[in-house]
């Protein structure tokens, strides 16, 4: 065996990664699985060239503006009543009201206390049109938990099942707001300001609720007036390859090769290795779709780097 590749191997055991071999490759998942580190993308070899771009639609004339709704007189927070889940103790059912953004919307949610202790979520929403009308850097749309005087937290992506979108999910809070947004991908780490519906107060005591003020992020996609090319939804990748192109342009257009030089290139390496695995496979195995995650997650943390950096920047 070559014994390169066996160093590699047990590189990825002793720093708590479980090692997989793909195409000829040593690729190491972490045991969690919530996050991929390629340590061996050298071994691909100098034959392995980047093929495909995130694809853009052909069209010229649906700019990104054409479609954008005005959102820049949306607030930096927004208040949204805080459940007591706990208090209740029993199911509780949460109707969601929808914003001006979307006032076709409508969802509802039952929330119920776990026999561990945990808080289990079931929600469905209709009447959610594509997030691109916002904007086409937005792809999706994502419920947030927002603790009463404490940071918010992302639940999950909403999913896209016929004419609605839904989410099973857990959370180890008992006492918290409920917001969904709309997002460039599933892997952003705070809420937007595109707020598109807002958890409301079940019936029963007023006791058992407490407003919550939600804070939002404000142009962290795109400079000021710049609008992103549509991106081509028909092109065959799986949607957790758009979002993962999504997030590659936007940290580029925010200068995150700048400001997060280093994050930004541990991305494009695992964009690269990914791109290169997305060519080789007609339809995409649950492995490229988690490597396709991780991408999301490595441009989202060199977004948010950047953000601190140029924000710390205009401070001074």
């Amino acid at each position: 065996m070559d014994t390169s590749v066996t160093v590699t191997r047990n590189k990825c055991r002793q720093n708590g990664y479980a090692p997989k071999r793909r195409h000829g490759n040593w690729i190491c998942f972490r045991l969690d699985a919530t996050r991929i580190c390629i340590f061996c993308l050298t071994l691909i070899g100098p034959g392995f060239q980047l093929q495909a771009q995130a694809p853009l639609s052909s069209r010229s004339d649906n700019a990104a503006g054409d479609n954008r709704k005005n959102v820049s007189s949306i607030p930096t927070y927004v208040e949204v009543p805080a459940v007591n889940y706990y208090a209740r103790g029993q199911e509780t059912k949460i109707e969601f009201s929808s914003t001006d953004l979307m006032p076709g919307a409508t969802g509802q949610a039952r929330v119920k206390m776990a026999k561990e202790g945990s808080v289990s979520i079931d929600a469905q929403f209709i009447g959610l049109d594509s997030a691109t009308k916002f904007g086409n850097e937005f792809l999706t749309y994502v419920l947030w938990a927002s603790v009463p005087k404490g940071r918010t937290h992302k639940i999950g992506e909403l999913i896209l099942k016929g004419d609605r979108r839904q989410l099973v999910a857990t959370t180890a809070f008992h006492t918290f707001a409920m917001v969904v947004t709309a997002e460039p991908y599933a892997a952003v780490t705070q809420p937007s300001s595109v707020v598109v519906l807002k958890g409301r107060s079940p019936g029963g005591n007023a006791t058992q609720t407490v407003s919550t003020q939600v804070e939002l992020l404000k142009d962290a996609y795109a400079p000021p007036s710049y609008d992103y090319e549509e991106q081509d939804t028909n092109s065959g990748y799986a949607p957790e390859l758009l979002q993962a192109m999504n997030a590659r342009r936007i940290a580029k257009v925010l200068q995150a090769d700048k400001y997060a030089h280093q994050q930004f290139q541990s991305a494009e390496d695992l964009y690269k290795y990914m791109m290169g695995w997305a060519i080789q496979e007609k339809k995409p195995s649950k492995q490229l779709l988690q490597v396709a995650k991780a991408v999301a997650e490595s441009y989202e943390e060199a977004r948010a780097v950047t953000a601190r950096q140029q924000k710390n920047r205009r401070e001074q």
